[in-house]
């Protein structure tokens, strides 16, 4: 670690922490891919070192401020041949059931008492509701039969991805 300036670990660290978990996991594979070679009793051996300094393990995982155990998992993967890590949740398309539930709640609601505006493309609900409202009953329904609910931040984020057509219109009092 002597072998180091504060400009290295600086570098290092910068170099490293500015990514995000999965990005991390790969710089660490990516420099045991490059960096490792097989010895002659069939294990690998690893050199380290940061900007051209040759260091230890320890040092290296030191200045990277990367966990020894997070390091041991990433190492027995590159045993095992994996090449990159993606992240975990890449590719998976699944909707909790609660928010199922809301999203097919709130479908058979608009229906049945949306107004639809073909000059508009839009569906108009009577002015007498709000969102919060509409959550309301939402969740007086779902507790009643004893479902569990989406938060009211999430009813929200639900209603802006999947209903953002779905109008509330104001009325004007003169």
């Amino acid at each position: 670690m002597r072998k180091l300036s504060v400009d290295d670990l600086w570098y290092a660290e910068v170099q490293f922490n500015e990514r995000r978990q999965t990005a991390k996991r790969n710089f660490v594979l990516e420099f045991l891919l490059d960096h490792s070679q097989i010895n002659d009793s069939g294990e690998y051996e690893t050199e380290f070192f940061v900007r051209g300094k040759s260091i230890c393990r320890e040092a290296w995982l030191l200045a990277y401020n990367i966990n020894k155990e997070a390091f041991r998992r990433i190492h027995h993967k590159f045993k095992d041949g994996v090449v990159v890590f993606e992240h975990r949740n890449k590719g998976k398309n699944t909707v909790m059931p609660k928010t199922a539930e809301c999203v097919a709640w709130l479908q058979f609601f608009i229906s049945s008492v949306g107004d639809h505006q073909p000059d508009k493309g839009c569906i108009h609900l009577p002015s007498c509701f709000s969102r919060s409202d509409i959550y309301k009953k939402m969740l007086e329904e779902n507790t009643a039969l004893n479902l569990p609910t989406v938060s009211l931040s999430h009813f929200y984020n639900i209603w802006e991805k999947h209903f953002s057509h779905v109008l509330i219109p104001k009325v004007y009092k003169n």
